[in-house]
C-alpha cells in the first residue's frame, strides 16, 4: 500500500507496542528518529513520516484510548475518518489500517468492524473525486474472533466486492476490500436553485430526503430535552440508529440545556460527521429560530466543518408560515456567510416537497426585488423554470464606507460655513487616531489579519496592519477604539500563549533529551526479559522525582496511568494492576568505567551496535587465559569437586559497569570483603542469566 497506518502512543515510542515495534524493525531506525522530531501526538491526530526500508510511500502514526462505550468508539471513527482524508488530500491511492482497537484496548471484535466499515464506506460516499482505489483491513492471523468479525461483517457490506483474499505473512493476516465503482446514476433528488456568498460559498436549495445527505452535519430543531419523538428527528433517529438517542439522553442526564444553544452529537449510520441539535423552547418565533440557526453554524464552524444540511426549520410542528419560515433562514445563512471567515463553505436547505418549494422560491424573489441590504442582488430573468437557478449575493459593503448626509439651512451662507466648520471640529476631536505595538503582531496568520479587519470593519474603524514593524494603527472613535483594541489583545495574548506553550515545549524535549544522556530508566519486557528504554519525557520525569527522593511518581504512558514506586522499582498499571520491574541505569557513570584490557573486543551487530552480550571460552594452555582459568577453577574445586569441561568469560560491559559501580560503593563503606559464590542452574536459563544478570528467582532452579 501506499500508505501504512501505524498505532502507538502519545510519545511515539516505536517499542511500545508489537504493531509498532515490527514496523520500526522493518523500517529501520530512521522511523523513529522523524517520529522523535514531531514530539507529542494527541489522541485521534495523525501525525506523517516517511516509510523508512517499509515498501509505502508514508506511515501514518495514530494514538487511540480503550474502549469506553461511545468516546472510544468517537475517537476511532475519528482516527480512520482522519486517516483517509489524509490519504486522500496527499494523492495516495492505497492504504493499510491495522483492525486498530482489537487488541488491548478491548473493543468488541463486530463493533470495531463495523466502523470500520461504515467510516470508510461514508467517505468513499462523500468525496466524489476521491484519489483512493484500495483499502486494507490488517488483522493479526492468530486473532480469530476479529478475523470472523470482519468476514461477517464484509457479507452484511452490499456496496462493497465480496472477495477476501488472505495475504500470508508471518505476523499478520490481511483482509482486502476494494470499493465497488460509484454509481454514476443522479441522486432522489432535484435542486432547486443556488444562492452564491461572493467568491467561494453558496447556499443550495434542493427537494429530497434529509436523511440521505452527506455533507458534515444535519441540524435540526429540537426541545430542551433533546428528546427525538416528532418531525425530522424521528426520521433521523429512525435512520440514524439508537447511537444518536443515546448520546442525547447522555447529554440531557449532565445538564438541561439552555434556549438557543447547540449540542453535537455522532451521527450513527447517517452518512455525515454530526447531528446538530439545535435548541429552542416549545414553541419558537421567528426571532429565536433564527438565533438557533446562527449559534448552530458558529459550532459547527468552530468544529472545522465545511457544509451542513438545515431541513425547513419551523414549518413542521411549529406549523410556521412556509414563506416566512425561508426568510427566517435565507437571513441567517447568508448572514453568517458574509461575515464568517471560517471553514464552513456550503449550506444546503433540503425541502420535502413541492408546497416548500414554491415558499422558498417567492421568498428568495421577493427578497431580491426589494433590494435587502447585503442579502440579494437584483436579477432580470427571474422565472423559477429551470431546474436550477443562481443567485450571487453581494459582498457586505465596509462599514468604513457609510456616508451620513446632512443639510444645513440657515439665513445666510456665512452662518451655514460657520455650521460647517463647527461640525468638522466635532467630528475632528471625536475622530482619535491609535497606535498599537507588540512583538505578537508579526506573527499574526492570514486569517488573524482577516478577523482583525473584519472586527475594524464592523466597528467603522479604519485599520492598517503592518507587521514588518510590529505595529497596527487604526483610526475611528475613541470609544469604537477602546472596544476594538480590547478584542485585538485577546487575540495577541492567545498568540502569545501558544508561543510560552511551543517554548515551554521545547524546554521540555531539551531537558529530557539532557536527562537521557546521563540518565535512562528501562522497564524488563516480561515475555523476553529485555531492558526496554522509556521514552525521553517519561525517562525525564521518573528522574525528576527520584531525585527529589519522592517515594513514586504517577505517569501517563499510551493514555494509560502509571507509577513507579522507588523502594520497589517496580512499575504498576493503575488500570489493570499488571507490574514490571524497572532499571536505572547512571550513563555517565558507566561511561567513566571501563571494562578490563584483557578482555577481548566486544563484536559488533549488522548496524554496528556493540553486541550486549559475548562468550569467551577460557583455555587452561592459553598464555592470555591460563592464569584467568586457573582462579577460577581453583575456588570451584574448594567446594564444588566435579569435573570442568568448560569455563566461559561472559562479556556483558553493562552489567559488568553496574557491578563495578556498586562494589566501589560498597568497598568505600565496608571495605572490600567480596568473595566468589558458584550456582547451579539449568542450562535453557544461560542465556537469560548471561544478558540480565543472576538474580534470587534462579535460586534451587536445577532441574
Amino acid at each position: 500500500a501506499d500508505v501504512l497506518v501505524n498505532t502507538t502512543g502519545e510519545n511515539l515510542n516505536l517499542h511500545s507496542n508489537p504493531c509498532s515495534k515490527a514496523l520500526s524493525n522493518k523500517a529501520g531506525p530512521a522511523l523513529q528518529v522523524e517520529c522523535s522530531k514531531i514530539g507529542k501526538l494527541q489522541v485521534g491526530q495523525v501525525a506523517v513520516t516517511k516509510g523508512g526500508n517499509l515498501l509505502c510511500d508514508e506511515v501514518y502514526h495514530v494514538v487511540c484510548v480503550p474502549w469506553n462505550d461511545d468516546q472510544g468508539e468517537q475517537i476511532l471513527r475519528t482516527i480512520i475518518r482522519n486517516c483517509l482524508k489524509n490519504c486522500n488530500s496527499n494523492g495516495k491511492k492505497s492504504i493499510a489500517l491495522p483492525a486498530i482497537g482489537t487488541g488491548t484496548l478491548g473493543f468488541p471484535h463486530d463493533v470495531a468492524a463495523k466502523i470500520f466499515f461504515e467510516e470508510t464506506k461514508k467517505f468513499g460516499r462523500r468525496v466524489s473525486s476521491c484519489a483512493i482505489k484500495e483499502v486494507s483491513f490488517v488483522v493479526y492471523n492468530q486473532d480469530t474472533k476479529s478475523i470472523q468479525a470482519f468476514k461477517n461483517e464484509l457479507k452484511q457490506q452490499e456496496e462493497w466486492a465480496s472477495t477476501v483474499s488472505i495475504m500470508g505473512v508471518s505476523d499478520g493476516s490481511q483482509k482486502r476490500w476494494r470499493r465497488k465503482p460509484a454509481s454514476t446514476s443522479k441522486k432522489s433528488e432535484r435542486s432547486v436553485m443556488c444562492i452564491e456568498v461572493g467568491d467561494n460559498k453558496k447556499v443550495e436549495i434542493v427537494k429530497g430526503d434529509i436523511t440521505k445527505e452527506t455533507t458534515d452535519v444535519i441540524a435540526h430543531l429540537t426541545n430542551p430535552s433533546l428528546i427525538m419523538g416528532s418531525g425530522v428527528a424521528t426520521a433521523l433517529a429512525r435512520a440514524g440508529g439508537q447511537e444518536i438517542e443515546r448520546e442525547c439522553k447522555k447529554e440531557t442526564n449532565s445538564s438541561r440545556r439552555r434556549v438557543a444553544t447547540t449540542v453535537l452529537t455522532s451521527a450513527g449510520q447517517l452518512d455525515v460527521k454530526y447531528i446538530a441539535h439545535m435548541v429552542a423552547s416549545n414553541a419558537p418565533n421567528s426571532s429565536e429560530i433564527e438565533k438557533c440557526i446562527s449559534d448552530c453554524l458558529k459550532v459547527v464552524s468552530e468544529e472545522e466543518c465545511e457544509s451542513i444540511s438545515f431541513p425547513a426549520v419551523g414549518t413542521g410542528s411549529l406549523k410556521h408560515d412556509s414563506e416566512k419560515a425561508a426568510t427566517t433562514i435565507f437571513k441567517s445563512v447568508i448572514r453568517f456567510l458574509e461575515s464568517s471567515s471560517g471553514p464552513l463553505k456550503m449550506i444546503r436547505i433540503v425541502l420535502k416537497d413541492d408546497d416548500l418549494v414554491t415558499a422558498f422560491q417567492a421568498s428568495a424573489k421577493k427578497l431580491n426585488e426589494e433590494g435587502q441590504p447585503g442579502m440579494l442582488k437584483r436579477l432580470v430573468n427571474l422565472f423559477w423554470k429551470s431546474d436550477s437557478t443562481t443567485i450571487t449575493v453581494k459582498d457586505k459593503p465596509s462599514a468604513i464606507t457609510k456616508n451620513l448626509f446632512l443639510e444645513i439651512y440657515a439665513k445666510d451662507n456665512a452662518t451655514i460655513n460657520l455650521a460647517r466648520e463647527e461640525i468638522l471640529k466635532i467630528i475632528e476631536s471625536q475622530k482619535k487616531k491609535e497606535r498599537l505595538e507588540d512583538d505578537n503582531i508579526g506573527k499574526l496568520s492570514k486569517h488573524q489579519i482577516t478577523e482583525i479587519e473584519h472586527l475594524c470593519e464592523m466597528n467603522d474603524i479604519k485599520v492598517t496592519i503592518e507587521k514588518d514593524l510590529n505595529r497596527i494603527v487604526v483610526v475611528g472613535h475613541s470609544e469604537d477604539i477602546s472596544k476594538t483594541f480590547t478584542e485585538i489583545f485577546q487575540i495577541l495574548k492567545r498568540i502569545g500563549e501558544a508561543e510560552k506553550e511551543k517554548e515551554k515545549a521545547a524546554l521540555h524535549a531539551d531537558l529530557a533529551e539532557i536527562v537521557s544522556q546521563g540518565v535512562q530508566w528501562f522497564y524488563v519486557n516480561p515475555s523476553n526479559g529485555d531492558h526496554e528504554e522509556y521514552d525521553k519525557r517519561t525517562n525525564a520525569t521518573i528522574e525528576k522525582a527520584y531525585s527529589k527522593k519522592e517515594k513514586s511518581v504517577i505517569f501517563l504512558l499510551e493514555d494509560t496511568k502509571c507509577e513507579i514506586v522507588f523502594a520497589m522499582m517496580q512499575e504498576t498499571n493503575l488500570d489493570t494492576k499488571d507490574t514490571l520491574k524497572v532499571i536505572r541505569k547512571d550513563l555517565k557513570a558507566e561511561a567513566s568505567v571501563r571494562v578490563p584490557e584483557y578482555w577481548e573486543f566486544q563484536p559488533q551487530d549488522t548496524n554496528g551496535k556493540e553486541l550486549a552480550v559475548h562468550l569467551v571460552r577460557l583455555y587452561p594452555n592459553d598464555p592470555n587465559h591460563k592464569d584467568e582459568y586457573k582462579n577460577i577453577s581453583d575456588h570451584f574445586q574448594q567446594t564444588a569437586f566435579q569435573q570442568i569441561l568448560h569455563i566461559h568469560r561472559i562479556q556483558n560491559p553493562s552489567l559488568f559497569k553496574q557491578y563495578l559501580m556498586k562494589k566501589q560503593s560498597l568497598d568505600e563503606k565496608s571495605g572490600s570483603n567480596e568473595k566468589f559464590l558458584f550456582h547451579g542452574t539449568r542450562g535453557d536459563k544461560l542465556s537469560e542469566i548471561n544478558k540480565h544478570g543472576l538474580n534470587r528467582s534462579y535460586a534451587g532452579n536445577t532441574n
